[in-house]
């Protein structure tokens, strides 16, 4: 019955995912600019994993330590896609080209419940005590990638923003004309601090939780 239900919440999960996914995109002028927003590339790398857990749930088989990597990651990646949206991004945008998404739906799964789900996901179904020490430093990778994306997309004569609203930049704190060249790096670098900070607690939260699943096992068999 557990795994009846764990199935048929993240079959819930992809199609919310991939409807929030498909319409943020298709706000954008083009196809690449939607892609190319954080936003978006986490909550696919989210959606992925959760199809690649519904394939192997599908077919019995055990789930990698690779793709428990990759998952308990974008847990984090993708709840970081929420904490700066709605704490740093959302304030700002009152009129303008994106004031009338903020209200959208699509929004709302990309930014609110998309990213809640998937750290609910791991609080409640994932085995626990799988994270590693060395786990965040891995996780940071796909940031660095992902600036390094935003950096060639603007070289190559990309754009992001439409109806007078055009920058390079995805985000104003990555915007060296905005914040200055010393702004930005700070801006980087406390984004990089804050994914590390959410991933070490993310790591105790799994030792916790590990801890206490031994104690409970324990106690049952007394």
């Amino acid at each position: 019955m557990r795994n009846k239900i764990i199935w048929i919440l993240r079959v819930l999960y992809l199609g919310f995912a991939t409807y929030g996914i498909v319409f943020t995109v298709g706000r954008n002028a083009s196809t690449l600019q939607g892609l190319s927003f954080y936003t978006v590339q986490s909550n696919i790398l989210c959606a992925g994993v959760m199809a690649v857990l519904l394939i192997r749930g599908w077919n019995r088989t055990s789930t990698p330590r690779r793709l428990t990597l990759v998952k308990n990651g974008a847990t984090v990646l993708v709840f970081l896609t929420f904490l700066v949206f709605h704490f740093i991004l959302r304030p700002g945008i009152q009129t303008g080209y994106w004031a009338e998404y903020v209200s959208g739906f699509d929004n709302l799964c990309v930014h609110y419940l998309c990213p809640l789900w998937f750290l609910a996901d791991y609080l409640l179904f994932d085995a626990k005590g799988t994270i590693r020490a060395t786990d965040p430093f891995l996780w940071l990778v796909f940031p660095g990638v992902y600036y390094l994306y935003v950096t060639i997309y603007r070289w190559a004569g990309g754009v992001f923003g439409g109806e007078g609203e055009v920058s390079g930049y995805p985000y104003f704190f990555l915007n060296p004309e905005v914040m200055g060249f010393w702004g930005v790096v700070l801006a980087i670098v406390g984004i990089l601090a804050g994914i590390l900070v959410l991933s070490f607690g993310l790591y105790g939260v799994d030792r916790l939780m590990s801890r206490k699943n031994r104690l409970a096992k324990l106690n049952g068999g007394q």
